[in-house]
């Protein structure tokens, strides 16, 4: 009888010990959070990255995380333009970095004070290595990109005396904005 009350009390040592190790677990795992009982909501404000991309809070810490700043994700960057004003038909050099776009194009973007873009095509078919395009200011110019389409122009912006901007947009990324005015 004494051995089967030790091990009686054998087994409920070892019950006990048992369910206090599945509690301490338990109890470690609900620190963690579930994602179905504790999801965190982040606010929506934004912080602008090294590269001029812009991102939101995320994670559990609502931590705001920039890309890597790699080749592929560079903001193209407009240095300087070369003359500022001129009439139609003037050949502007846009200077910057990380202009080229697809297959080295070297394309530009100009907008009037109305909001209205126009395509400035590059002059010239080969990458430059020195960051500089160059294009045509002309008096009719197609506001959408059919180089590659080959496709007639669907609609175009008449450039008459004014301030415009002039960007570029090279994969999508758009750069800084630079003033040109168009004169008489």
């Amino acid at each position: 009888m004494e051995t089967a009350k030790k091990n009686y009390k054998g087994l409920i040592i070892l019950l006990a010990l048992v369910l206090i190790i599945i509690i301490g677990v338990v109890y470690a795992n609900a620190d963690k959070g579930s994602d179905q009982e504790e999801r965190i909501a982040c606010t929506m404000d934004a912080m602008m990255c090294p590269d001029g991309s812009y991102v939101g809070r995320s994670g559990p810490k609502c931590e705001f995380v920039c890309p890597e700043n790699t080749e592929e994700n560079k903001k193209p960057v407009i240095n300087s333009i070369t003359p500022t004003s001129g009439k139609v038909g003037t050949i502007v050099e846009i200077s910057g970095d990380n202009l080229a776009g697809f297959e080295g194009d070297l394309d530009a973007w100009i907008t009037n004070d109305k909001g209205e873009k126009a395509f400035l095509a590059g002059i010239g078919s080969v990458p430059r290595e020195d960051g500089i395009i160059k294009v045509e200011i002309d008096s009719k110019l197609c506001t959408v990109v059919t180089t590659y389409s080959g496709l007639e122009c669907p609609s175009y912006m008449t450039i008459i005396p004014g301030v415009y901007s002039i960007y570029t947009a090279p994969w999508g990324k758009e750069s800084n904005k630079v003033e040109f005015t168009v004169t008489k």
